[in-house]
């Protein structure tokens, strides 16, 4: 009816955000299927919900937000005496700190699907910004196609109030009309429905009387049996209950105690609610280990699964929020030369023995002192602005050839863990469907393992021969190392998986895969020079 009275008014706008509009409607669900009502206020109930929510706008609200000015001749440095410097990185308005408001921003664009702030100006340059709840906002065009935003006051009282897009921070979760966002109750509701069904289930299961620990039975028989039934009761209860419970229990009347397990059914509601969690991070984009969910998780690979919510659930958020802020706030003139950015290192980057290796390499290739020192938080030094060795100058020292080694040795070990991790879950789904499924199932997987280890050894393989490092007979290409590394990996499978005990020969082969590494380096990758004339002439 809403949309029919629109289109018979002719109205001078057309509203992109009402619920009602032909693009929304596919959101539109009735209750979830679990027989409970899911909306934005009892959503965060859910507790992989809220721990999703403040994981993904905390983690992004953290990070340092700076203004970046590009150098003449090439990179970046950061633009400390600029306008913005302070509003982004501590306070974008007087009622709150940069990383209060963050949090609220990216928590309101995950829940519900959008993310506002308004940008107040004096004299034309941004002053301040103000957070907007998505429930006040209405995205709306013109006739002649302009875009504006609609804002009511925050009482709900007076005549909403229209801002032009350059006043209005505006980041949609997952535009499918490119304007409007998704809230995550719009997509998740039956997933957050079955958990918070979940929840009251357990609740019910756990509460006082929900389900008797066991019963008193006996074969004797009673003149009034209601009678007898509550005095019985009552006397266990008595003499068992509260802080008498373990006592040591003596019965009588050809009393008989049988205990009540759970069922089947209750043990599944168990595995149901761990599933459910990683369904609801599934939704929200986050690592079921950084929402308490440790199943999955391992000390091989939790390294790993960090760096890899950083690249693929962390990046585009923040690269969105960079760009609306750079487009909003700088004015084009000045894009050339300033730009907005997250500092994602404090994220990224590894322990401090890695990054003193690492530092140790690149401060003879392609960073200053000074560099290294800013990544660092450290005041610069004097004389600290130039690379201090050249390759041409000085012979590569032996603790930074170890350095690199070093580094090397770190990505096979990421690699073998990734590996290890894929073959164990491999083995276990196609194993059971016979040898030949299993066999075809390596070979899927060992073509990805490759094709992997081949992107993430491209950068090192070239730094390595930057720094004039000489690596092993035909291993001097990252095509090469992940093929090397890949046939070793399918011959030892396939010897396991067709000896009389598979089952058993796999798992004693994954048992030594962590030591791969180490001998893959120091054998084949980097052998010393007499013991590499020795494997030739062997």
């Amino acid at each position: 009816m809403i949309l029919r009275q629109l289109m018979q008014s002719a109205p001078r706008t057309e509203n992109l955000g009402h619920p009602s509009s032909p693009g929304a409607a596919w959101l539109t669900m009735p209750d979830t299927h679990a027989g409970v009502d899911v909306n934005d206020s009892n959503a965060l109930t859910c507790s992989a919900v809220f721990a999703g929510v403040r994981l993904m706008a905390g983690t992004a609200a953290q990070l340092p937000l700076k203004v970046y000015r590009r150098r003449k001749g090439g990179g970046s440095e950061v633009a400390r005496d600029h306008e913005l410097a302070e509003l982004l990185s501590l306070s974008p308005s007087p009622e709150q700190t940069s990383v209060v408001q963050r949090e609220q921003f990216h928590a309101r664009k995950i829940v519900f699907g959008n993310g506002y702030q308004v940008i107040t100006r004096r004299n034309g340059a941004a002053d301040a910004l103000w957070p907007v709840h998505p429930d006040r906002v209405q995205l709306k065009r013109r006739r002649n196609g302009d875009l504006y935003y609609e804002i009511s006051s925050s009482n709900g009282g007076g005549k909403p109030r229209e801002y032009r897009p350059r006043d209005v921070i505006h980041v949609p979760n997952m535009p499918i009309n490119g304007l409007q966002g998704i809230g995550l109750v719009d997509v998740a509701r039956q997933a957050i429905g079955m958990a918070l069904a979940a929840e009251k289930h357990g609740a019910l299961l756990f509460k006082n009387g929900a389900r008797p620990s066991g019963i008193l039975k006996t074969a004797s028989t009673f003149k009034d049996r209601a009678v007898a039934t509550k005095n019985i009761r009552e006397m266990w209860e008595k003499a068992h209950g509260g802080e008498n419970q373990h006592r040591v229990a003596v019965f009588d009347w050809g009393l008989e105690w049988q205990a009540l397990g759970f069922t089947s059914e209750e043990a599944q509601f168990f595995e149901l609610r761990g599933f459910q969690v990683v369904e609801v991070a599934r939704f929200i984009g986050a690592p079921p280990h950084l929402l308490q969910h440790l199943d999955k998780a391992t000390f091989n690979n939790i390294e790993e699964l960090g760096a890899a919510f950083v690249r693929y659930s962390q990046m585009l958020p923040l690269v969105q929020y960079e760009q609306e802020l750079t487009r909003k706030l700088i004015a084009p003139e000045e894009r050339h030369r300033y730009f907005i950015k997250h500092n994602v290192d404090a994220l990224v980057r590894g322990s401090m023995e890695t990054r003193a290796k690492f530092y140790e390499v690149a401060g003879r290739v392609f960073m200053t002192p000074n560099e290294i020192r800013g990544k660092e938080d450290l005041p610069p030094m004097e004389g600290g602005d130039e690379i201090q060795a050249e390759l041409n100058r000085a012979p590569l020292s032996q603790s930074a050839r170890q350095g690199y080694e070093a580094l090397v040795v770190d990505q096979l070990v990421r690699s073998s863990r990734r590996e290890k991790s894929g073959l164990q879950s491999t083995i276990q789904k196609s194993l059971p469907q016979g040898v030949d499924a299993c066999e075809r199932e390596f070979e899927r997987f060992l073509a990805g393992q490759r094709e992997f280890m081949t992107t993430t050894f491209d950068s090192l393989i070239g730094l390595g021969e930057e720094l004039g490092i000489e690596f092993g007979a035909g291993l001097d290409s990252a095509a090469a190392i992940s093929t090397s590394w890949v046939s070793y990996s399918r011959r030892v499978l396939l010897d396991a998986l067709h000896s009389p005990e598979p089952a058993a020969a796999l798992e004693e082969c994954l048992a030594t895969w962590s030591s791969r590494p180490a001998g893959f380096a120091t054998f084949q990758l980097f052998p010393e020079p007499d013991q590499e004339s020795h494997d030739a002439a062997a």
